[in-house]
């Protein structure tokens, strides 16, 4: 299903940015190869990496989900529609991390998983660009409507403004040598903003791609991203090969924590503000970094689809290696089902999830009278760890933390407004520089 959708959404990418109009041959308006026009008309434009704006990026996974919805036989299609919101959430994510790069006479889209290759001529008479042209093959014009460092906007398929902006850019991780091995970076490195993730999951690799996705669809700008390795990212062979113990897998977290709290102080002690960004996985790192380090840790804490006493039949089934999840009913109540797991991979990464799960944080964090620096973001039906229930709801808001419970939520949907919120960083007092590891609760895709 996944790769009907990708194959689909690259036809839909390419024919977006065609302007449609009336089609010309390329012989009829005089065309420059843009190694031999370098006015300031189009100098913005190349050898720079382009990524689509927030609003174009909603615009064309809509208009992506209605061409799958139609091309689908009724099987295929009914199958989507059950799954509605996971799907547009998933092409969302793949168009806000397309990357396009102009070179001279080539774009190249840069998908997941694919590389899509196209020619391309400009027009400085009309000041329009060609997709995907030859000599002899009629073409649509694409108007550029605006194109300067920050933007470039053109009008795509049914007279639509496309926008694109500067992809956030992978940093050398030189520039942070103390903490080189600890953390891939993005962004600005002079922003006084640091934001720093540690992922869910658990998973033995880094998602990139993802990060910058849950960044973008926040449509935070210009600040310093960081994605923290955790103990299975850093060396992911060594947990294929072998199964770990329970105690082994606890022993694997303090490392992850200890990765986090070095980070995180490395940017406090040049003075910088630093949020904490904790999904799934990443919301019980987060809480035992407050629990080990206290809040004066950093200067604030999104955690979202956590728990703070995940019940221990689901616990207990991950620390010998089960998966599960919680099936919901009406009046709040559900039932856990669990499930073995074959793979050694998966088994280790179940524990690592139990070796946090199994702390009771109402317990491990009442020394932390003041927790007015979280945000603490939930779903009443979450399948995966399961809705806060009344103890942990009244823990966090007796200590002054702000809570938001999503009535109906997933664990996807939960995480799609939490990552609202982080729009607030914008905003923030001090912030000099104001203005994409999300989860999916649907088998069909890739769990964070």
């Amino acid at each position: 299903m996944r790769q009907l959708i990708l194959f689909v959404a690259i036809v839909a990418l390419i024919a977006c940015m065609a302007f449609e109009g009336s089609a010309q041959k390329l012989s009829v308006v005089k065309s420059n190869s843009v190694s031999q026009n370098q006015d300031d008309s189009i100098k913005y434009l190349l050898n720079k990496e382009w990524q689509y704006s927030f609003e174009s990026s909603t615009y064309l996974s809509q208009k992506v989900y209605q061409e799958i919805i139609t091309s689908s036989k009724k099987r295929q299609k009914n199958k989507i529609l059950k799954n509605e919101s996971d799907f547009k959430e998933y092409l969302k994510e793949m168009f806000l991390g397309t990357k396009l790069l102009f070179e001279e006479d080539s774009i190249t889209s840069f998908l997941p998983d694919q590389k899509v290759k196209q020619s391309w001529r400009y027009f400085p008479e009309t000041h329009e660009i060609v997709f995907n042209t030859s000599d002899s093959v009629e073409s649509n014009h694409s108007k550029i409507i605006s194109l300067n460092e920050q933007e470039f906007s053109f009008l795509g398929k049914d007279s639509v403004k496309i926008t694109m902006v500067p992809a956030i850019q992978k940093l050398d991780s030189t520039h942070f040598a103390k903490i080189k091995d600890l953390a891939v970076f993005y962004g600005n490195p002079s922003s006084d903003i640091v934001i720093v993730n540690t992922q869910g999951g658990p998973v033995n690799e880094l998602f990139e791609d993802e990060f910058i996705s849950v960044i973008r669809n926040a449509e935070l700008q210009n600040q310093l991203y960081v994605n923290v390795h955790q103990a299975q990212t850093q060396n992911p062979v060594e947990f294929v090969n072998q199964e770990f113990t329970f105690e082994q897998a606890k022993s694997f977290d303090k490392v992850s924590v200890a990765n986090l709290y070095k980070v995180i102080s490395y940017f406090k002690s040049q003075g910088k503000q630093v949020y904490v960004l904790g999904i799934s996985f990443g919301a019980f790192m987060t809480q035992e970094l407050i629990a080990q380090y206290g809040t004066d840790v950093a200067d604030a804490y999104y955690i979202m689809v956590g728990r703070l006493d995940i019940n221990p039949e689901m616990w207990n089934a991950f620390s010998e290696g089960k998966n599960g999840m919680f099936l919901h009913k009406a009046n709040n109540e559900f039932k856990i089902k669990l499930k073995k797991q074959k793979d050694i991979l998966d088994r280790n990464m179940s524990k690592l999830a139990a070796g946090l799960g199994h702390n009771r944080y109402t317990s491990k964090l009442k020394a932390c009278k003041n927790l007015s620096k979280v945000t603490y973001v939930f779903g009443t039906t979450d399948e995966q760890v399961g809705s806060l229930n009344e103890k942990e709801v009244q823990f966090l808001k007796e200590r002054k933390a702000k809570v938001i419970s999503v009535d109906k939520g997933t664990h996807n949907s939960a995480i799609n407004e939490g990552i609202k919120l982080l729009k607030d960083i914008n905003n923030e007092p001090n912030n000099s520089n104001s203005s994409w590891l999300r989860s999916r609760s649907n088998p069909e895709f890739m769990q964070l």
